[in-house]
């Protein structure tokens, strides 16, 4: 710190300006030395705070009435784009669970957004008056809350969003974390064994049993 006081000093002087007196230097270096120790301090807190949420972290049955949808999407190695969902009731049971995988290159909020929007249609088929969307984008779920639709493609998308969601009684979009969101995060990685849309209706991939179980067994053993 002391050492980039000095440097720019000699460049305040260099471009014109005034020379300090050595001890307007050192004051002006302690301050900032007090300032950085505060900022580490509050992000160092801030992380643990984070780490400690996350580790916290698991799915929620939604309220009666209400189905939950966990959406998660994925770019896949092979080429092509993944979408996945599962929608469960109060009672942590499956509705439906739905792997569309299709081959385009989509930036990952473009693939999200498109994973809301295949959640939302299938939440429709279910007769879903009330709904929760869950998603671990945070970005994705800021900007559809906002409602502000510029001229993107991710843009044109949300307004597709909204517009579904008008179809609704109640729906809420929330950013959970990833270990709040597994079911769809392990669908998500699901290898493009063709590329179509598959849906289950009241099971699912077998891949994705185990974190069903697990997330029922918490909310059994919480309530």
């Amino acid at each position: 710190m002391v050492a980039w006081s000095v440097w720019n000093e000699r460049n305040r002087v260099i471009h014109g300006r005034e020379a300090r007196l050595p001890a307007e230097v050192v004051a002006a270096t302690s301050s900032l030395l007090v300032a950085f120790t505060q900022v580490r301090e509050e992000c160092t807190v801030r992380r643990g705070e984070i780490r400690r949420a996350r580790e916290e972290a698991k799915w929620r049955p939604p309220d009666d009435n209400v189905l939950k949808l966990n959406v998660d999407g994925a770019t896949y190695k092979e080429g092509g784009v993944g979408m996945r969902v599962i929608i469960r009731d109060n009672g942590g049971t499956i509705v439906r669970a739905v792997c569309q995988q299709v081959r385009q290159s989509w930036d990952a909020n473009v693939t999200e957004a498109k994973s809301i929007i295949l959640g939302l249609k299938m939440a429709l088929q279910c007769n879903a008056s009330k709904v929760v969307v869950e998603c671990d984008y945070l970005q994705v779920v800021e900007l559809i809350n906002r409602r502000k639709f510029d001229g993107s493609y991710f843009g044109m998308l949300s307004r597709e969003i909204n517009a579904i969601s008008s179809s609704f009684d109640v729906i809420l979009f929330c950013h959970v974390y990833r270990e709040a969101n597994l079911a769809a995060d392990v669908m998500a990685q699901l290898s493009p064994l063709e590329y179509s849309t598959r849906v289950w209706v009241g099971s699912c991939p077998s891949v994705v049993e185990d974190v069903i179980a697990s997330d029922f067994c918490f909310n059994v053993n919480e309530s």
